[in-house]
């Protein structure tokens, strides 16, 4: 015995429906007598069913055809807004779209798999600058933005490192995003200025700007070249922060954008032969408060995250010690951090990446360690 349904006068939206399950139900839909949404990633086979629904449709209907990325935001809200363009009404909504892959507890890669199908929509759709991001924690940062879901540009001096970098974010995206890579100098304002613009040109808009790119060297006040060290650091570590902001705060205030700064406990805590490096991190904690304020009102978030030792081929250079020496040293580090060690660029990673998404929307002007406990141990 057959059952009859009537959605005479209905509107049926059913996501995934360009084929399998979701295609069986847009087409029962249809010959029951409903207007239909069909929606998909693949054009051709969108048009394909929504040609089947207006053969059964027992009026002719035709069906309305949405080409759309369920992953993305916007075109999740673009499904729904052309629905009620065309419809005026929305009486049926059917949830087909998923995403599977199989995935064993034991498989080395099921940690990256249960992010995707869980995590993909964490940053989808948003557009995530990082500078200084071709090596070390800019790296990391830029992989994570990627793995959830953003579309990731990456900057830094060595071309070389900047392609290595958006290869691994290509690779870990779950859309398979490619990143846009810009070769910079952010000592020279037209390469600040070009970062910003590049991403505009390619994206047409900017979600999170993450400003790690960094320069330190050890520093003495006794020594012939400070000022020039000063001006070298504070060039990099303040002054191109300052652009950055000034140029993006328009494209960010599109898209209630946020911006973070990598800062320093130098900033807080005094320390021998690391005054310009601290007065920068320092100036640049000062300067994320002050956005915080002053941009509210245009919905853009304002904060940075204030590092402890973290373990980069920047601070292997910087100690000048390679092997047992390296060992030894870091050793002796371990002892000042309660957490019993140092940190990993990942680290600073995921709480950048925190701060970037929805779950972190009331938080604007934060300075947030992350350094293992080390400040708040300094005087035990």
């Amino acid at each position: 015995m057959s059952i009859s349904y009537n959605f005479a006068g209905k509107v049926a939206l059913i996501t995934g429906s360009s084929s399998g399950i979701g295609a069986s139900i847009a087409i029962l839909m249809a010959r029951s007598g409903a207007r239909v949404v069909i929606s998909g990633l693949d054009g051709a086979e969108v048009r394909s069913v929504a040609d089947e629904c207006a053969r059964v449709s027992p009026s002719g209907l035709s069906a309305l055809e949405v080409v759309v990325d369920f992953r993305r935001e916007s075109d999740v809200r673009k499904v729904i807004d052309t629905t009620i363009e065309a419809y005026g009404q929305l009486d049926v909504l059917v949830n087909c779209a998923g995403y599977m892959v199989m995935a064993n507890i034991m498989d080395p890669d099921y940690i990256e798999k249960q992010k995707a199908m869980f995590d993909v929509n964490l940053n989808a759709e948003k557009v995530a600058l990082i500078t200084g991001s071709s090596s070390g924690i800019g790296a990391s940062i830029a992989i994570l933005m990627a793995r959830s879901g953003a579309r990731v540009v990456v900057s830094g001096l060595d071309g070389a490192e900047v392609r290595s970098v958006a290869d691994e974010c290509a690779r870990v995206s779950p859309s398979g995003l490619s990143a846009l890579e810009v070769v910079v100098d952010f000592r020279r304002e037209s390469d600040v200025r070009k970062v910003i613009d590049t991403t505009i040109e390619a994206y047409g808009q900017l979600d999170v700007l993450v400003n790690c790119a960094g320069y330190m060297v050890m520093a003495n006040i006794m020594d012939p070249d400070y000022i020039e060290k000063q001006k070298a650091m504070f060039d990099v570590n303040l002054n191109a922060v300052i652009l950055l902001t000034q140029l993006a705060v328009k494209h960010l205030a599109k898209t209630n954008g946020n911006i973070i700064s990598i800062s320093s406990v130098g900033a807080i805590k005094p320390g021998v032969g690391i005054s310009s490096y601290s007065m920068s991190k320092c100036a640049i904690n000062m300067f994320t408060k002050c956005m915080a304020v002053e941009l509210a009102p245009k919905k853009i978030r304002v904060n940075a995250v204030c590092l402890g030792l973290i373990h980069t081929p920047a601070f292997e250079t910087l100690s000048n010690m390679t092997g047992d020496e390296l060992k030894a040293f870091k050793q002796r580090l371990v002892v000042k951090y309660p957490i019993g060690r140092i940190g990993e660029p990942s680290d600073v990673a995921n709480a950048v990446v925190h701060l970037a998404s929805e779950h972190a929307t009331f938080i604007t002007g934060a300075c947030k360690l992350v350094d293992g406990g080390y400040l708040n141990s300094v005087c035990m």
